[in-house]
């Protein structure tokens, strides 16, 4: 993730927030719970001990990292049969799953054609699950600003952000006419709704955030900050835009033992019950919210190893 940008008496609480029952209303539905997951799902043991852990924590949706086989123009998923059963053992427990891809140069127009093969192949993929069972979606975390390209600043910044916006119109297309049920979503940094990053596509200027929640379902904002508050704060204006367009957007935790002068944004150096008190907020706040989809924790592995760990850390001043 954007790692140069972004910049024990409550422990009992859980991750599920303060909520003592099922929300049946609109107004009373809170945001679920999602969680990236970069490790391996392979062996039984894998998929067992992940969708146990979601089912502890109340995690319902997942964006699983998935790797994608090459032969000359043909692409396939990797472990497609480990994945299937990942799919198929997670819907039975209401889990939803993304397939989640990911590199900064991925959506360069020289890339375009070969990213759109791997979309391709991740359709083919949910097509060949039982009948009833589908991925929920396919999810991109590129991150371009950590090319040499963006960095150039300038008309070299700006074609890449263009690119960007155009390959997932491409990608946008290509799922609405072969399966309209897989959503298209991305995972950005919360300083894309810099005025410096106005650009011009199709015509029209606006924030790259805002091009970019135009061409997706949702998005998912790195709103690595370790209170409550400091998370809002990061997303609002995209909270905002993702309601007038009828669309959604999740908020992003940090929670991997961060080094350097970077390790403020995570909750690692803080105690769980921070933690947890935190994302209670957070759902709390954006109950009712359409345009809350889900607080979406990074990640799958540094989650179970701070939520487990027997130090006692102490909780942040809430700096708002």
């Amino acid at each position: 993730m954007d790692m140069k940008r972004i910049a024990v008496g409550c422990v009992c609480i859980c991750l599920a927030g303060c909520v003592a029952a099922p929300p049946r209303t609109a107004t009373d539905r809170v945001p679920r719970l999602g969680m990236w997951v970069w490790g391996p799902f392979a062996t039984v043991q894998s998929r067992e001990e992940l969708l146990a852990f979601c089912a502890e924590e109340k995690i319902s949706h997942i964006d699983q990292h998935i790797g994608i086989e090459k032969a000359g123009d043909e692409r396939s998923v990797k472990n497609a049969a480990a994945l299937r059963a990942l799919v198929v053992a997670a819907a039975r427990q209401s889990l939803t799953v993304n397939a989640l891809r990911g590199d900064p140069r991925m959506f360069f127009a020289d890339h375009h054609a070969d990213t759109l093969r791997d979309v391709q192949a991740i359709i083919d993929f949910d097509r060949q699950l039982p009948k009833g069972v589908h991925l929920a979606g396919v999810k991109f975390d590129v991150e371009p600003y950590g090319t040499k390209e963006w960095r150039a600043g300038g008309a070299q910044r700006e074609k890449v952000m263009v690119d960007y916006i155009s390959f997932l119109q491409k990608a946008r297309a290509l799922l609405q006419e072969q399966a309209p049920h897989l959503e298209l979503a991305v995972d950005v940094p919360f300083w894309w709704d810099n005025r410096e990053l106005a650009v011009t596509f199709a015509g029209e200027e606006k924030l790259l955030i805002h091009h970019v929640q135009d061409q997706t379902d949702y998005v998912g904002l790195m709103s690595y900050r370790p209170t409550a508050q400091q998370v809002l704060n990061c997303g609002r204006q995209e909270l905002d835009y993702a309601a007038t367009i009828g669309k959604s957007m999740c908020f992003g935790v940090e929670t991997g033992n961060i080094k350097g002068k970077e390790a403020w944004i995570s909750f690692w150096g803080h105690h769980p019950a921070h933690f947890r008190k935190s994302v209670a907020e957070l759902r709390t706040t954006l109950v009712g919210n359409p345009a809350a989809r889900y607080i979406m924790l990074h990640h799958y592995g540094s989650l179970v190893k701070y939520l487990r760990r027997t130090s006692t850390p102490q909780a942040p001043e809430d700096n708002r």
